[in-house]
């Protein structure tokens, strides 16, 4: 089995640290964005006390994580690859429970007409997170399931028929989401493997390019050793030999 070196290793952990950097901030700014966005709506319904520190704890949990990452790319090595995945996968957990318990709160005291805009910015957080996160870890896995099996189940057991029904719907959209999302992360690990099995087979091509260049060079310095092995004998051989003055005589 082929192995990267420690330079490749360090190249791969680089680039996969910049590649979740950048998807940190992107999902940063979506969830402050979106937790905003859901607060302004709900601004009227709920306590505003109460939208103010969800919304401020949405905030604060990406950022946090985004500083996190931030110092595991500068300071960390490729040994730390695994644990930066862990820490982003619990904080994810942690930012979709905040979101599941708002949502659930609001499944149960708002109708389901007025769930329409707020969950459709839920929608986009899962999908957006789900999407980006996918090549590192299953994240609808860890934000999906505390942020839609909350409110749903709350919309189903509420007692009422038709929110019961947006229970449903939901449950639905979050089971196929959740087939995708697998999906889309096995592919995206093998794709990962292949990435790290193609740069260490550069590796060894390059190796082998080099070997038989020095392995051409060591035969054709060989080869004028022996030509000129050859054209010594051939002096003393002709040297050695009579003249054709003295085979007449």
């Amino acid at each position: 089995m082929l192995y990267p070196s420690d330079l490749e290793a360090e190249q791969i952990f680089q680039r996969k640290m910049e590649l979740l950097r950048s998807q940190t901030v992107t999902t940063a700014a979506g969830n402050s964005i979106a937790a905003l966005v859901v607060a302004a709506l709900m601004w009227s319904t709920l306590a505003n006390s109460a939208l103010i520190i969800w919304s401020m704890s949405v905030i604060a949990i990406v950022h946090w994580r985004l500083l996190k990452v931030n110092d595991y790319r500068k300071y960390g090595d490729p040994s730390q690859l695994a644990a930066c995945f862990r820490f982003c996968a619990r904080s994810v957990t942690v930012n979709g429970a905040v979101w599941g318990l708002m949502f659930a709160y609001l499944s149960y005291h708002i109708e389901p007409r007025n769930m329409i805009y707020p969950f459709m910015a839920l929608g986009a957080i899962t999908a957006g997170t789900s999407l980006l996160y996918n090549g590192h870890f299953n994240p609808f896995r860890y934000f999906g399931v505390p942020a839609l099996l909350m409110p749903s189940t709350v919309l189903i057991v509420a007692g009422s028929t038709e929110k019961m029904w947006v229970g449903v719907t939901l449950l639905c959209w979050f089971l196929l989401m959740h087939s995708i999302s697998s999906q889309l992360s096995r592919f995206l690990a093998k794709s990962t493997r292949y990435e790290t099995e193609n740069i260490v087979l550069i590796r060894d091509l390059e190796y082998q390019r080099e070997y038989s260049k020095r392995l051409n060079e060591e035969l054709q310095l060989k080869s004028q050793i022996i030509e000129q092995l050859c054209a010594k004998k051939g002096n003393r051989v002709s040297s050695i030999r009579p003249k054709e003055s003295d085979r007449i005589a």
